[in-house]
């Protein structure tokens, strides 16, 4: 799968960088069949505590997959999307094993 990163933060760019790689490979194991992985992380939007936001999208051969998470760190809300995408994917799998 192939997995592009957009990295919009002030300090520690490689290190989230190296972090995205690390969780969608786990994401991967999920979704073997996923094309291409989109990751969005913005720091400071808006005014509130939850300023930094991670989107995730994720290309399957049929359909894509969104995920957003918000949170005052990077890493937590990475975190937070990334567990949004696997819920979405075991919900996914579940549907279309009862087909």
């Amino acid at each position: 799968m192939k997995i592009e990163k957009q990295i919009q933060l002030t300090t520690r760019k490689n290190q989230i960088g190296n972090l995205v790689d690390y969780r969608l490979q786990k994401i991967e194991v999920l979704a073997p069949n996923a094309t291409r992985a989109e990751v969005h992380v913005r720091e400071n939007v808006g005014k509130e505590p939850n300023n930094t936001s991670v989107n995730i999208e994720l290309h399957l051969p049929n359909f894509v997959l969104f995920a957003e998470g918000f949170a005052e760190k990077p890493e937590k809300a990475l975190t937070v999307a990334v567990d949004k995408l696997k819920q979405q994917l075991i919900k996914t799998k579940e549907k279309q094993a009862g087909r």
